[in-house]
């Protein structure tokens, strides 16, 4: 499985642009289902509504922000692993942690600000929501990407 996705990696970086649009569209679904599900554990206020959401619409935009970065990191991983040096290794390694450093950045950022907009208990079962949704996320890539020399 692990050999497919990395042939299926190198592939997408010629994606056409019907191709771009259908990961968008899906994109869109998940972020819709995500949201409902959100509705359903925080329980939110009229009040409390009017200042989530529209806080959590933007984190949502700037974590695509960084999805993007990283998906375009697993990419340079698919078409430098067959020919992967020291150098380019260490260079992906720390791409990787500084992603994985920007994404909590950003909900501890986010985590305050939903802490004034909605109270701590509120704010924490987001951040724990949201910790599970995207530590779930990169459970399951980290199962389909190789390990250098696996392959």
């Amino acid at each position: 499985m692990k050999r497919f996705f990395v042939g299926l990696l190198a592939m997408s970086l010629s994606l056409t642009a019907a191709a771009q649009s259908e990961m968008e569209v899906i994109r869109s679904v998940f972020k819709m289902e995500k949201r409902q599900a959100l509705e359903q554990v925080l329980k939110l206020s009229a009040t409390e509504a009017e200042l989530f959401w529209p806080m959590y619409t933007e984190y949502e935009n700037k974590m695509a922000e960084l999805g993007n970065q990283r998906i375009a990191l697993i990419k340079d991983y698919a078409m430098n692993y067959q020919t992967l040096t020291d150098e380019k290794a260490a260079e992906l390694a720390g791409k990787m942690h500084g992603l994985r450093k920007s994404r909590e950045d950003l909900a501890a950022k986010y985590m305050k600000k939903a802490k004034k907009s909605i109270g701590g208990i509120k704010a924490a079962t987001w951040y724990q929501f949201e910790s599970y949704v995207t530590d779930h996320i990169s459970v399951e890539l980290s199962e389909e990407i190789p390990f250098i020399g696996e392959l």
